[in-house]
């Protein structure tokens, strides 16, 4: 897993050194919208997003929903245009990211993170909350506690990698390891304290909706605590989980601990795509003792629920806006099973009915 974060910031840094300021601007933004675009596409209608300097409220600006209408004929498509067009663009929870072990650095990105909930939104843009990255890549001596704390204490979402890798359990137990060596070869000094997985949990309750992501290595003990917050909402994100080869999250467990589970696509530095459909199908393949339609709820209901959106959003009901995925199926599907078929495709991008292969369904996704 460091090695992996190795990778990840030698293309970071190799871009900085090809890119003048503007043009790396323009291709972060771009970068930005086209995950913005494909999630829209895939379906997603409200995303929490995990932001990085130089974001800025004011990227969202501008979204224009490109809307496919292959339904057949095209008549779904131009109705649902016609009447939703003009609503039909994503919602997003921005959560500026914190981490850092030099003062100075901790400190930038603190202050930078905050700014930015101060700053005018665009209509796309639901609320900012706080992502502190995890307990390997954040200061934690007194003086970064305060301000962490400090800044949690003005926002309603905050979000957080936890417990993700076997390197990350063994530099907090003892602070040695794979992530040891990682922070020796880059000159990374630490301090002598070490954020703990329970400081972690802890540091989430203090917002009223807190996202626990990943979380494979968290023992019974931690599980039980999050739980009983009734705050935190467990991310999981399947497909993340089998590219690293990491131990599978122990859906059972924690579902019975009464901590609900959502699901996430992590990144497209882990994930082929930023389909929660094909997440969620991911997931009813390693875990097919879970029914589809408790899957279905993992990106719809309790999603929105820790997000602390479901006045709005999460299902179709009288008050709620009307955000709708319109699906183009084959007409030898029929009402049993619905769900099922749906969700069964094969890694070709086909999905089987008797001998009848149909294109994986696309989306005609709108709001109202």
């Amino acid at each position: 897993f460091p090695e992996w974060i190795s990778s990840v910031l030698g293309w970071r840094f190799g871009q900085e050194k090809e890119l003048d300021a503007h043009q790396l601007l323009a291709q972060r933004r771009g970068a930005m919208l086209a995950g913005l675009q494909e999630s829209w596409q895939n379906g997603s209608c409200v995303l929490a997003d995990i932001v990085t300097p130089p974001w800025s409220p004011d990227w969202l600006g501008g979204f224009v929903a490109e809307v496919p209408m292959d339904d057949g004929d095209g008549e779904l498509g131009r109705k649902l245009t016609e009447h939703l067009a003009s609503a039909s663009y994503p919602r997003v929870l921005a959560l500026p990211e914190v981490l850092g072990h030099q003062v100075e650095r901790f400190e930038q990105m603190l202050d930078w993170a905050t700014a930015n909930a101060d700053r005018s939104r665009p209509e796309e843009l639901i609320d900012v909350g706080l992502s502190p990255h995890a307990p390997y890549s954040l200061r934690w001596d007194a003086a970064s506690r305060g301000a962490l704390l400090a800044a949690l204490a003005k926002v309603q979402v905050a979000a957080m990698h936890v417990a993700e890798s076997p390197a990350e359990q063994r530099w907090v137990m003892d602070g040695l390891g794979a992530f040891d060596e990682f922070f020796r070869r880059h000159g990374i000094v630490t301090t002598s304290e070490r954020m703990q997985f329970e400081e972690a949990i802890e540091l989430l309750e203090r917002v009223p909706r807190g996202l626990l992501i990943h979380g494979y290595y968290l023992n019974g003990q931690h599980i039980e605590r999050a739980a009983a917050s009734g705050r935190l909402a467990l991310v999981y994100c399947p497909r993340t989980c089998q590219h690293f080869g990491h131990r599978q999250l122990d859906l059972a467990k924690v579902r019975a601990a009464g901590l609900p589970v959502v699901l996430g696509t992590d990144s497209r530095a882990t994930n082929p795509d930023l389909s929660l459909w094909s997440e969620l199908s991911a997931l009813l393949q390693l875990h097919p003792q879970l029914a589809p339609c408790d899957g279905l709820a993992m990106i719809t209901t309790l999603a929105a629920e820790a997000l602390g959106m479901e006045q709005d959003f999460g299902s179709l009901e009288v008050g709620k806006l009307a955000c709708i995925n319109a699906l183009s199926l084959s007409a030898a599907v029929g009402p049993d099973g619905l769900l099922e078929s749906i969700l069964s495709a094969d890694p070709s991008g086909l999905v089987q009915h008797g001998s009848v292969p149909t294109p994986l369904p696309r989306f005609l996704n709108h709001i109202a």
